[in-house]
């Protein structure tokens, strides 16, 4: 497979996490973008054949329905996500509108992802469970860290589906107006005490894979696993051998009692008064999570 190049010229040095950043500037900005219009309109004219052919439906009605919704600043959160490669960026585009499609319909998938997109089963996982929340604060670097909670996975009052359509809200959220979230990624916490094993969910990873790793415009920079269950403590050694050390940056564990688990965090710039108590830090997250979710509610005009 042809690796695609970056329009980019000028790069960060690598992070804690081994990533490194576009340092962009207005002329990059506007060559990208111009040459991301240009290879849509390729894409739509080419013939649509086989498996492409939903692709460019979707995407031509898009371009249709919803022109208003196509904007500049759009277009630039998947072109950072993709770190300038244009016909990357193009494909998760293609992508995205498919993947709305299939998570919230071929009537509903031309509005904005907000509160009016989700259905009333939607606002299980997401404000009665609050299966994925935010954090208040940003990492050192400025990224929207996303705290998920396993345990809350109850799957006898939610469905696989509803719960995706939840998660991609939190994340489509962060990631609007936050530039450096868009540019440098969005840090996960996986909080795995507790969990069971009814609570893993095939469909619902499934689901989460499709909306994350090629469609919605999220760099992921780093997947933070604490307290995870045995049999992946067993199987980390071996993983070690088939990973990179880029990819093991990315993929911490974090094991022990709370406060060895706290000082393991605070390494990588995380304080006690920067994590919910869930895990021993400061912050009551529920309750800063629900006021997130008014402040959303006023900035979507509900």
């Amino acid at each position: 497979m042809t690796k695609t190049v970056s329009l980019c010229t000028e790069w960060t040095e690598p992070d804690i996490y081994g990533q490194v950043h576009p340092v962009e500037t207005p002329a990059l900005l506007d060559e990208a973008i111009e040459e991301f219009d240009r290879q849509v309109l390729v894409l739509l004219e080419e013939e649509e054949e086989d498996n492409t052919a939903k692709t460019v439906v979707h995407l031509r009605q898009a371009q249709e329905k919803c022109p208003e919704l196509l904007t500049r600043d759009f277009k630039l959160m998947f072109l950072r996500c993709d770190c300038f490669r244009v016909p990357d960026a193009v494909k998760r585009f293609a992508k995205f509108w498919d993947m709305k499609v299939d998570f919230f319909g071929s009537t509903r998938a031309w509005q904005p992802i907000s509160m009016d997109l989700l259905e009333e089963q939607d606002q299980v996982p997401l404000q009665q469970l609050k299966l994925v929340r935010l954090l208040p604060q940003k990492d050192p670097t400025g990224r929207q860290i996303l705290f998920m909670q396993a345990n809350r996975q109850h799957w006898d009052q939610m469905t696989p589906s509803s719960a995706a359509r939840a998660v991609a809200y939190v994340v489509m959220a962060a990631l609007q107006d936050d530039v450096v979230t868009q540019c440098k990624g969005l840090v996960v916490m996986m909080y795995l005490k507790g969990e069971t094993s009814s609570q893993f969910n095939r469909k619902f990873i499934a689901l989460l894979l499709q909306a994350i790793k090629g469609a919605i415009p999220v760099r992921l920079s780093a997947a933070h696993q604490i307290h995870p269950q045995i049999f992946l403590r067993l199987i980390w050694p071996m993983l070690k051998l088939l990973l990179d050390k880029r990819m093991m940056a990315r993929l911490p564990i974090f094991a022990g009692d709370t406060e060895q688990v706290l000082a393991a965090l605070s390494k990588y710039g995380y304080s006690k008064s920067m994590l919910p108590t869930e895990m021993g830090g400061d912050v009551e997250l529920d309750d800063y999570f629900d006021e997130w979710l008014e402040q959303r509610r006023q900035i979507e005009g509900k």
